[in-house]
């Protein structure tokens, strides 16, 4: 029976899904229609004669590769002779500033007439190579590596990184390939090689994204392999080992729904066996392994209504930010079946809810919820609630005191799903996994402090922070004794022309409450992001390793 369900939804995806790409709304016998379209693609310093004279600058411009000029072209969304559409205008240049070699993009009208318009798409390259060392020291434990990555092979856009890193007793190894557009269609490659020092991974990505507000369709097959050991740790300061041997298989398929580009559904189908073994027989007794085979069939419907306004000096300097603000809602519903080979039967309930707003034009404020279990035999497992809020006040053009709050509550879930209240991004100042449970609340609070020193496009910038949170296992475990708390300050490092521009943070923790100490923090990314990205929501969200 669920046979017959799985191949009647497919039926229902597939036949509208996969039609032309042309925009519902776009309003075909209408004018003006577009006349030709001109890339200029810069350079990295191209833009900025001052710099371009001066030798370092020259140098980088001399080894950089330049894009190539039909990477940029295939990912328009408009070709010539389509009428005019600005939603499509700004969703490419949305789209190409996310791309990880561009600082930058602008896609504007020229040379307007009442039958006519050209379209100017003007990027500028970003320095993409990254060859350097890693270092970490965090809990009395210090990491060293190095790393070798390319993000715009030859200009031709793929991507391609190593990276080896040690401490003391352990040593990581990690290698990938991403291939964005194979033979320049929508489909994009990834495989990812992990050895580190408790076990081995590899993972095979295929995918074709919801790539525009009227993208039909999406699909993707996802597979993972993984052995070696994992970690269970059933009290403060206790290490439980594992052997695991565990199999991920994911695919799916969705389609667009509505005309406006808001509503879409999809099926998709996911495939779990895992294997667990005690490595001493008195592991027995503190944590219980199990032999899991699942096989899940899920349907899904969203709702994504978005606008995007662009920002800087919240996250990335002076780099600009595409803000998502609306609602995103995602409602599943699956099934696992012994016909298909699982342990069991169950029927799985999820829920996701995103809402962004701007407010008197200063203030930004993020709320999201997230849910899920299993049902069966009148009795729910692995229960999973998640909400959080963020917000974002802009004091002054280059200062953004930012606040987050994050509750997490867990129920009968398995031993990988530990939560942890410690490490770089959590409460800076408890070692990463020191504290454990199932249910943890966070609160973090940054008045982040942008300046204009400039040495070499590496800005300087800073914040004053605390952290505060709790973390148990069950309602009868929790103190509000037990809090910790810490505060203290750090230094930020950005640059506006290396891939993604992510931060380089240096932060100084000092205790204030619970079994907190001075810890040094170094790590890259903000502790914190503004606003995850909403954009074309797949109704799967994370199922091929989104961000």
């Amino acid at each position: 029976m669920l046979g017959k369900i799985f191949l009647i939804v497919i039926l229902f995806v597939l036949p509208k899904g996969m039609q032309g790409e042309t925009p519902l709304s776009s309003g075909q016998n209408s004018f003006p229609r577009i006349r030709n379209i001109k890339i200029v693609i810069h350079d990295i310093y191209e833009t900025e004669p001052d710099k371009r004279a001066r030798f370092p600058y020259r140098l980088a411009n001399t080894l950089h590769f330049k894009t190539k000029d039909f990477v940029v072209r295939r990912e328009l969304l408009f070709r010539r002779g389509d009428v005019v559409n600005d939603i499509l205008l700004q969703e490419t240049e949305r789209n190409l500033r996310n791309l990880l070699f561009f600082k930058d993009a602008n896609v504007r009208k020229i040379n307007i007439n009442q039958q006519q318009v050209d379209v100017l798409v003007e990027v500028e390259d970003q320095w993409t190579t990254v060859i350097g060392t890693k270092f970490s020291h965090e809990a009395g434990e210090t990491l060293f590596g190095i790393r070798l990555e390319e993000y715009n092979v030859g200009g031709f856009g793929q991507t391609i990184k190593f990276s080896y890193s040690q401490t003391k007793a352990r040593s990581y190894r990690e290698a990938a390939l991403m291939e964005p557009r194979i033979l320049n269609t929508r489909w994009s490659f990834t495989y990812i090689h992990k050895e580190h020092f408790d076990g081995h991974s590899d993972v095979v990505i295929l995918h074709r994204p919801f790539y525009s507000q009227f993208s039909r369709f999406s699909s993707g097959v996802y597979w993972e392999k993984f052995e070696g050991e994992r970690y269970f740790y059933p009290d403060v300061g206790e290490s439980l080992a594992y052997d695991s041997e565990q199999a991920t298989f994911k695919t799916s398929v969705s389609r667009l729904l509505d005309s406006n580009g808001w509503w879409r559904s999809g099926v998709s189908f996911f495939s779990l066996s895992k294997k667990d073994d005690y490595k001493k027989p008195e592991d027995r007794s503190k944590v219980e392994l199990s032999q899991v085979k699942l096989r899940q069939l899920t349907l899904a419907l969203s709702y994504a209504k978005l606008t995007y306004i662009e920002e800087t000096y919240l996250d990335r300097f002076a780099r600009t930010e595409d803000v998502p603000l609306g609602q995103v809602v995602n409602l599943m519903l699956g099934c696992t079946s012994r016909f298909y080979g699982s342990n069991d039967n169950s029927v799985y309930l999820g829920m996701i809810w995103d809402q962004a707003w701007r407010m008197w034009n200063t203030h930004y404020l993020y709320m999201g919820f997230y849910t899920s279990c299993y049902f069966s035999g009148r009795t729910f497992r692995k229960l999973w609630h998640e909400g959080s809020v963020k917000y974002f006040w802009r004091l002054g053009a280059r200062n953004t005191l930012v606040s987050n709050f994050c509750l997490t509550l867990g129920e009968r879930m398995p031993p990988e799903r530990q939560l942890f209240l410690g490490g770089i991004n959590a409460i800076r100042g408890l070692e990463e996994k020191q504290l454990v449970g199932q249910n943890r609340w966070i609160l973090n609070l940054e008045d982040r402090f942008f300046t204009n020193l400039n040495l070499f496009d590496f800005y300087l910038g800073g914040i004053f922070f605390i952290d505060v949170g709790n973390i148990w296992f069950s309602t009868s475990d929790f103190d509000w004794k037990s809090t910790c708390a810490s505060a203290g300050f750090g230094l930020r490092l950005g640059n506006s022309r290396v891939y993604g521009s992510k931060v380089t943070r240096l932060d100084f923790a000092f205790p204030i409450h619970g079994p907190v100490k001075f810890q040094v923090c170094f790590a890259t990314g903000q502790f914190f992001g503004a606003f995850k990205s909403l954009s074309y929501i797949n109704p799967f969200p994370r199922l091929f390793g989104e961000e």
